[in-house]
């Protein structure tokens, strides 16, 4: 996943008028959550998996 705070450095690095920096953010920000959400809930289906189905996956 991409960081979003690295985002802000960068767009904070690249642009000096406010209102550009500002306008650059918001559909990165937008594509980004998408993939964050989207890795979270893999993540959380593996979890999932390995805690209630395959019981014997991880060893003691």
């Amino acid at each position: 996943m991409i960081d979003p705070q690295s985002i802000m450095v960068a767009c904070a690095a690249c642009y000096d008028d406010p209102y550009e920096r500002t306008h650059a953010l918001g559909p990165i920000f937008r594509t980004v959550w998408w993939h964050s959400v989207a890795g979270a809930g893999v993540i959380g289906l593996i979890a999932f998996l390995q805690a209630y189905v395959f019981k014997g996956l991880i060893p003691r």
